[in-house]
């Protein structure tokens, strides 16, 4: 059975469960675009147009997950979701051992969100809003150096989940998002990428510790194509 729940209690042990227990954090259970469901494995959050899941993805959970239609869902396994793309992706984790950078946190979220929505080919307003209320919410911190951009969601004091790293087209392979990773210098850091990013992170100290999957509305992914082409 699938419920809607008023708390989450769960800690943040990999990408999926920092993504739900940030949000959480930042937003509560008030809003109408941030849902947190029980199932009988697990836990499951609907936040904006993506599905996020903790546990096995039974026939019930997708159905529901059908009917909401999200443009992304994260699971923590394989599912044969029909109409979407799939990709796998590696969870890396470990201390971050680049010699730190001062780049101070949340100096300008506006020009952070900027990056952000322009290198994801995202909404700029719904990128700031987000960002914006989780820094005031004290639980997610922004770098940038006006060249990329940097979310990190703070799960303890000596650790964080960077959620988006991100670097304008023109300033790439020129050490910007290393130079944004090394703010994190000293810090437990977890995060997920495509695997032939792997080895960008690995001489920072961090390894792959696990996998997880992403599921991209086939329709939704059209669309944003071809609106890149019209540009």
């Amino acid at each position: 059975m699938i419920r809607l729940c008023d708390s989450v209690d769960i800690a943040p042990a990999d990408p999926l469960s920092a993504r739900i227990v940030t949000c959480y954090r930042g937003y509560g259970t008030g809003y109408g675009f941030c849902r947190f469901y029980r199932t009988d494995s697990g836990l499951f959050m609907h936040f904006n147009s993506s599905v996020t899941v903790l546990g096995a993805v039974d026939e019930e959970l997708c159905g529901f997950i059908r009917m909401l239609r999200p443009a992304t869902i994260e699971t923590h396994e394989p599912v044969p979701f029909e109409g979407y793309r799939q990709r796998e992706m590696s969870v890396l984790s470990g201390c971050i051992t680049n010699a730190p950078m001062c780049i101070p946190a949340n100096e300008n979220v506006y020009r952070a969100a900027e990056i952000t929505a322009q290198v994801f080919g995202e909404d700029f307003s719904a990128v700031y809003t987000d960002l914006s209320h989780r820094v005031r919410h004290w639980v997610t911190d922004v770098y940038t150096d006006g060249r990329g951009a940097l979310a990190a969601d703070r799960l303890t004091d000596t650790s964080v989940y960077v959620s988006a790293v991100a670097t304008l087209p023109e300033y790439r392979r020129q050490g910007v998002a290393s130079g944004l990773m090394s703010a994190l210098g000293g810090r437990q850091v977890m995060l997920c990428c495509e695997r032939e990013l792997i080895p960008f992170y690995e001489p920072m100290g961090l390894r792959v510790t696990g996998r997880m999957w992403v599921y991209d509305d086939l329709a939704d992914t059209l669309s944003q194509q071809e609106k890149h082409l019209g540009e």
